[in-house]
């Protein structure tokens, strides 16, 4: 049932000729079923094969030219650093002291992703309202794959989308195609073996990612395998809604609307910063800025034909930083540690 939603979604919004159709026309059509209380689930077996097919795709999109942006990414990956304490700085202020939320509360919902490491700490702090926390870094994931590709292809002038899939439409070449999924499938066991965050899409990506731009094997997905795979992600995202209730949404939406509002506004303006100073488009760092989830984050720059081993090293890099030292910046924002002590 949710897969056939998801992917009367998808089609809805690829014949209205909206951007990123099948990702966005599956999560919206998910999300808002979830929300009606429907018993919307997406097996984690299924998850990961998608995951693997995506990360593989996703390498498709690396050129050699992007070797030669590899000495850029320090000084954007330190300016991310600044962006992401800003963005907890602003986020936290305005729920605790203009929305009224609970210090913790207000701090927990106001970090720009790692959501498995968010909501561990907000059910390990006492006091801490664990369904506004949910419900705020949902919505911000939710808004940020509906509005962003729009945003980005206004941004750069283009008059309408290129094809969201970047696939093959023609003869496929079995040969490479083995050799990518074989490499793909065994980067990605052999990166969540290690604890990289979303292990099977980053490994199977940086794997294909690295034969792709060393030109030692050159292929394109076909068409059929990647549209069942963004129907699948969406849905996904849309799952990220169970338990919740349109009742809930309606309670939290203002105050985080209005934080993801200033985190946007502070990701914009580092996104910004760093393209005028590179020399990059701004579509590119706005998705490496963007407070968002790795996994989807990286598949709308191949969506939008940008280079999605940029944006996934940056993904990375923020979802690393909030990992190791979210505890630490809570203490110091907060004064509270997770598990209820206080400073």
């Amino acid at each position: 049932m949710t897969l056939a939603l998801a992917a009367g979604g998808g089609a809805l919004f690829a014949f209205a000729g909206l951007p990123a159709p099948w990702l966005s026309g599956a999560m919206i059509a998910v999300g808002v079923a979830s929300l009606s209380g429907a018993a919307v689930l997406v097996p984690g077996w299924l998850k990961d094969i998608v995951f693997v097919f995506l990360g593989i795709s996703m390498g498709t999109g690396v050129t050699p030219e992007s070797l030669h942006k590899i000495a850029l990414w320090p000084f954007s990956i330190f300016m991310l650093g600044l962006v992401l304490l800003l963005i907890l700085a602003t986020g936290t202020l305005f729920l605790r002291f203009v929305a009224g939320w609970e210090k913790a509360t207000a701090f927990l919902a106001a970090v720009p992703g790692a959501l498995s490491q968010v909501l561990s700490l907000a059910l390990d702090t006492p006091g801490v309202n664990v369904q506004k926390v949910a419900v705020s870094q949902s919505l911000r994931l939710f808004i940020l794959v509906a509005v962003l590709p729009g945003v980005i292809l206004y941004s750069r002038g283009d008059a309408a989308l290129p094809a969201e899939v970047l696939g093959s439409a023609g003869p496929v070449e079995l040969g490479p195609l083995a050799l990518l999924f074989v490499l793909g499938t065994l980067g990605g066991l052999v990166f969540r073996r290690l604890r990289v965050p979303a292990g099977l899409l980053t490994g199977s990506l940086m794997v294909s990612a690295l034969l792709h731009a060393t030109e030692l094997v050159s292929a394109r997905l076909p068409d059929a395998v990647l549209i069942p795979g963004f129907i699948v992600l969406g849905a996904l995202i849309g799952t990220r809604f169970a338990g919740a209730t349109w009742r809930h949404l309606a309670q939290v939406a203002g105050p985080a609307l209005m934080a993801f509002v200033l985190a946007m506004g502070v990701s914009l303006g580092g996104a910004a910063l760093v393209a005028w100073a590179l020399d990059l488009p701004f579509g590119l760092t706005l998705l490496a800025f963007a407070p968002g989830g790795l996994e989807t984050m990286t598949l709308l720059a191949f969506t939008l034909d940008l280079d999605p081993a940029f944006v996934a090293a940056h993904q990375v890099a923020r979802y690393v930083a909030m990992v190791l030292f979210l505890p630490m910046v809570m203490r110091l924002m907060t004064g509270i540690w997770p598990g209820g002590k206080r400073g």
